[in-house]
């Protein structure tokens, strides 16, 4: 069981998702911290506000403002996600 453990994701970033239903339960069953990516500023805040009510706001955080920041920042953020990947082996990435 230890040996299993080990294996389980530590960090998720979830890219897409949405109300962060993903990301809750990641972080309910495995222990996880999960940082959520929507577009939607509204789907952040019901993420938020759903992950409070289950007690998770210590391991789940929803960001909601990738519209506003353009084509540019979604290049930015894969290569910056890229090279995070390649320093943290144990990351699980959602897409």
């Amino acid at each position: 069981m230890l040996e299993e453990r080990a294996k389980w994701p530590k960090r998720i970033v979830d890219v897409g998702c949405g109300i962060g239903g993903s990301s809750r339960y990641l972080a309910e069953k495995f222990g996880a911290s999960s940082v959520g990516i929507t577009l939607s500023p509204v789907q952040a805040r019901r993420a938020n506000a759903l992950a409070a009510a289950q007690g998770l706001t210590h391991k789940v955080l929803i960001s909601g403002h990738l519209f506003l920041l353009g084509l540019f920042f979604f290049y930015t953020f894969f290569k910056v996600l890229d090279n995070f990947c390649r320093v943290y082996a144990r990351v699980a990435i959602i897409v």
